[in-house]
């Protein structure tokens, strides 16, 4: 043997300062032994800012992520000679990263959940530390453990934006029907009293029934409710959260359904973690984060590195995907029209379904899907990349965390509106006014589900958008802020495809046969498709000026969570009120900001609090009812014909508007529930150019829905869950209702009592005015029929003409839309 320490009278090479060094020195194997140039590029300009602490990295997939995180890390590791962390969404990821690391010569070594003590290697910078999210981030980490306390010098955090929902995960906690049954009393008074018809809904264990704990009952009964949770802490998920709820718990969110409860730190107090702030490096890497500002409001990342992402130049940051929207090709194109494509194409393709719930898988399953869940979730995705055409998968909840490239599927259907995780998710969605959902949520789970069959900027594949909901979503202004530049592009070129398939007769021939041209490879396709990618969209500055104020938001939101946590209180609260100012176009979003900067004005002033809670509550009549309410006036009304035109400008695609009404002939069915019904009718009353309202809501007196058009209003009792006959305390209460509006609006001089409801035989026809009629669900079908009609013969005439007030106005008695003839759509009581 050769001592070749004693040979060697070259000094041992210095410390690497890039990663292009570090990766030099590696002891590579044979595959992936050379960086591609588009690497080469991307290691220099991170060499260039390589002392930062935080720094973002959008790369797309295939563009060699985790090789790149491997280097960084073991540039940081050499360096500091400190421990580093690959951080990781599931185990199965972790072993990829593994795997990774040994094809370049670099060791990586895991730390699973159920092992205590990390691999002694990595603490001795021998090896690079890989584990989940949820080891690292959850309240009772090893990593904090008093014989541990292992803070890394670097940490790299891979598909983070997977890792955003782990990290709320290990700040929230869903309790118990037992802590639940413990917390009820405690509240039950003070809810009665600030939201009532919603906790009588939780009373009857109305499951649909949803509603949050006003900030001010959860900071006046903190001690209480302390001392119940403090009972259930040893109960998992609470195990795991208590920790850091516990330290802050007057600034959580506590959320009570008709059959749950939730809690949560929003956001997510990650001071708490020291072997995360203690870092002195943090590489963020996703091919998903857009505008960076759920890394600065979740994570704490500087706004600079959120602003200023490192990409390659000039990378195209999708592949190939022709995006469709049957309903905008015909209103009529159903789920079973799209089922019968997705059979067609099952010849020559796999095709894969991305469902939100199990009740809408059962449509495809019926329809000869194979539904992937549990131990059959890997068989199934086995079974897509194995035979390149005639497997039908249907997946749920799977917007993100599979990999379904090249031939595993070339026509993927996203059928309906992804929905939320839990019961907070639920709740921001409604609050936010049920568009985008607070921090563009919705929008990044459909953009995340389109990703899940391109996996390279070479693959391809057609996308079909299924479903009345999904389809207007994709149609409003709003949302196509909350998408990419290059799926807006692909959404803009999907709405030329379909408009040109609605001259077709058969649609479904049409449909399979512009599917066809992509499988095929039609030359044609690809240079239409391209020729457009490259062409700027008119949305896309919207895009970038949307992105500036979301992380303006949430730099604000950051501040004043840690701003809390040192208990400022005051500072905290400035900060929000300054983030609520930039939302001007926004009142929903202002009106949930406006409420966060309450709850930490309530610490330090109760009154300015409950007042700067009224004025939220204006803006968002979906959150907390506050004690003062503001005036039952305070909204101008327009005219209708105003309101109908800037319900129009709201969507890109004037079809979208079409969609929006069938979608809402889905919603106002009675069997769905007094709550959905009732939100549905006040979307109704926007649609049809009202001030529509919910007074009972929002005021706690007056009816369920108001319609205000003007001088004229439409006061409407909803009884869409009765059966029986209207009784005589029906009179009274829609005699109570129309005294209300009277009172409370001085300006109208006409009103239109209504009772909503499929009975209007009474008991006693006497105890009812002859001025109350009923809108049974014909009415109401009518009247959006008429709507419709309306809507199609405006579009008719050009995009241009139809959102002009003046080119409404001519239309609107023509279709009997004005508030009179809707009153006569109503049915006379009996």
């Amino acid at each position: 043997m050769v001592d070749f320490s004693l040979l060697n009278k070259v000094p041992a090479k210095s410390k690497s300062r890039s990663l292009l060094d570090t990766f030099s020195r590696l002891d590579r194997k044979v595959s992936h032994v050379e960086l591609r140039a588009s690497q080469v590029e991307l290691f220099r300009k991170i060499d260039s800012r390589l002392d930062e602490k935080d720094l973002v990295l959008k790369l797309t997939t295939g563009g060699g992520k985790t090789v790149t995180g491997l280097i960084y890390l073991k540039q940081k590791m050499d360096q500091y000679e400190e421990p580093v962390v690959f951080l990781v969404p599931t185990t199965q990821l972790a072993e990829q990263v593994i795997d990774e690391g040994e094809r370049v010569g670099i060791a990586v070594v895991n730390w699973p959940g159920s092992s205590k003590y990390p691999p002694d290697d990595a603490v001795k910078c021998l090896a690079v530390m890989v584990c989940t999210y949820d080891k690292f981030f959850n309240g009772k980490s090893t990593f904090a453990r008093s014989d541990v306390q292992l803070v890394p010098c670097a940490i790299v955090l891979d598909d983070v934006h997977a890792g955003i929902e782990a990290l709320r995960k290990s700040f929230s906690a869903d309790l118990s029907a037992a802590c639940r049954a413990g917390i009820l009393p405690i509240i039950d008074d003070a809810m009665k009293k600030y939201e009532p018809a919603n906790w009588a809904r939780i009373e009857y264990e109305d499951p649909t029934a949803i509603v949050e704990v006003p900030h001010w009952v959860l900071s006046d009964n903190e001690q209480a409710i302390r001392g119940v949770l403090a009972k259930f802490n040893d109960e998992i998920p609470l195990l795991f959260a208590w920790p850091y709820l516990s330290r802050e718990l007057k600034m959580c969110r506590l959320v009570i359904s008709g059959d749950k409860a939730a809690i949560s730190l929003d956001p997510p107090l990650v001071g708490f973690v020291d072997h995360y702030v203690g870092a002195k490096h943090r590489l963020f890497m996703s091919a998903s984060v857009h505008d960076g500002a759920s890394l600065i409001r979740e994570f704490g990342c500087s706004e600079e590195s959120a602003a200023n992402p490192i990409e390659i130049d000039g990378e195209v940051p999708v592949g190939e995907r022709m995006v469709l929207v049957p309903t905008l090709i015909d209103p009529e194109f159903g789920r079973e029209a799209v089922l019968a494509v997705a059979r067609r194409v099952l010849g020559d393709a796999n095709v894969v379904v991305l469902v939100s719930s199990e009740i809408g898988a059962k449509f495809w399953t019926d329809g000869g899907a194979i539904m992937a869940l549990g131990d059959g979730f890997s068989d199934s995705v086995a079974r897509l990349k194995a035979a390149p055409k005639g497997t039908f998968v249907v997946f749920v909840n799977r917007y993100d965390g599979i990999d379904l490239p090249d031939t595993a599927c070339r026509l993927l259907i996203v059928d309906g509106l992804p929905s939320g995780d839990g019961l907070l998710d639920r709740l921001d969605t409604e609050n936010a006014g049920g568009i985008v959902g607070m921090r563009g949520k919705v929008a990044n789970r459909v953009e995340q589900g389109l990703g899940r069959a391109v996996r390279s900027n070479s693959d391809y594949c057609a996308v079909i958008l299924s479903g009345e909901d999904l389809a207007s979503f994709v149609s409003r202004k709003s949302v196509l802020g909350s998408f990419s530049p290059p799926t807006v592009r692909q959404i803009h070129i999907g709405r030329e495809i379909s408009k040109a398939i609605a001259g077709e007769s058969d649609k479904v021939n049409g449909l399979v046969a512009t599917i066809s041209q992509v499988l095929s490879r039609d030359p044609a396709w690809r240079s239409y498709y391209q020729s457009q990618m490259a062409v700027k969209n008119d949305a896309e500055d919207a895009i970038l000026e949307e992105a500036k104020l979301r992380r303006s938001v949430a730099i604000a939101e950051r501040a004043a969570a840690d701003l809390a946590m040192a208990t400022d209180y005051a500072s905290a609260a400035r900060e929000l009120q300054g983030a609520a100012n930039l939302l001007n176009r926004d009142k929903y979003r202002r009106g949930v900001i406006k409420q966060s900067a309450a709850k930490v004005q309530y610490q330090f002033d109760k009154v300015g609090a409950l007042e700067l809670q009224s004025s939220a509550f204006a803006d968002n009549c979906n959150i907390s009812r506050p004690p003062m309410m503001p005036p039952a006036g305070r909204r101008k009304v327009s005219a209708q014909a105003e309101l109908i035109a800037e319900w129009l400008r709201t969507f890109a695609d004037m079809n979208g508007a079409v969609v929006e009404l069938d979608r809402l002939a889905s919603s106002v069915k009675y069997t769905n529930g007094a709550a959905a019904v009732e939100a549905a009718m006040e979307e109704l009353g926007r649609c049809l150019g009202a001030d529509s309202s919910r007074p009972e809501k929002e005021c706690g007196r007056g009816p369920d829905n108001l319609w205000t058009f003007g001088d004229k209003a439409i006061c409407i009792e909803m009884k869409s869950d009765k059966f029986a006959k209207l009784w005589k305390s029906d009179a009274g209460q829609i005699a109570l209702s129309e005294r209300w509006v009277k009172d409370n609006n001085p300006g109208v001089a006409e009103i239109y009592p209504i009772i909503g409801s499929e009975v209007s035989v009474a008991d006693r026809a006497e105890d009812f005015p002859d001025s109350v009629k009923v809108f049974d669900q014909g009415a109401i079908l009518e009247i959006i029929s008429k709507l419709r009609a309306m809507l199609v013969t405006l579009i008719g005439q050009g995009a241009l003409f139809a959102t002009e007030a003046a080119n409404i106005q001519g239309y609107i008695a023509v279709h009997s839309l004005l508030p009179q003839q809707l009153r006569q759509c109503a049915v006379k009581i009996q």
